[in-house]
């Protein structure tokens, strides 16, 4: 293994904003309900580090086997945990403790960047270029999957995110509905 170290990294924050709003060029995404974490990976060891800082490593083996099955020697991927019900809605409750007699996946990591690649540090990069590397490390992967979102499909389908995000919330949540957009361009 090479003498460069990972960096720890702080996560970036969605603004709560008072409406939702459509600009070319911009990420938007479906919210998941689940846990929000930094997968870090230096050789054979991973480690998953909530927004608060705490080590989730020891709750989630299978995607610790499955981050440190991934091909770069080291990594920092930013995601959500997630556990989906049968009707594939995320159950953030479930994370804590999961019904038995309900259907659902096991813990995935829905990974919506990548930080760090092989040596790299991808901060600095465009969004839409992080996305563009964080593809070909997660290829076939089931356990860690790729968060879908691009410009271009910003561009085409922003308006229908827009309309998705504005209609009422589910009875499920009974929350307002937010947007969570990531700017293409600039750093994190």
């Amino acid at each position: 293994m090479a003498s460069h170290s990972v960096p720890s990294l702080a996560m970036m924050h969605a603004t709560l904003l008072a409406q939702p709003f459509h600009r070319e060029g911009w990420f938007y995404e479906e919210k998941y309900d689940g846990w929000r974490m930094l997968g870090y990976k230096r050789g054979p060891q991973v480690r998953l580090v909530s927004r608060a800082g705490r080590d989730h490593t020891h709750r989630f083996p299978r995607l610790v086997a499955a981050i440190a099955s991934l091909p770069p020697d080291s990594l920092i991927l930013d995601g959500e945990v997630c556990i989906f019900d049968q009707q594939l809605i995320s159950r953030f409750e479930w994370l804590r403790e999961r019904p038995r007699d309900e259907t659902a996946t096991p813990p995935i990591f829905m990974a919506f960047d990548c930080l760090w690649l092989a040596t790299h540090d991808l901060c600095e990069q465009a969004l839409g270029t992080r996305r563009e590397q964080l593809e070909p490390v997660l290829d076939g992967q089931a356990a860690c999957c790729r968060r879908e979102g691009s410009p271009t499909m910003a561009s085409k389908l922003g308006r229908k995110c827009l309309n998705a995000a504005t209609r009422a919330s589910s009875p499920r949540t009974q929350r307002r509905p937010t947007v969570e957009a990531a700017r293409s361009r600039g750093s994190r």
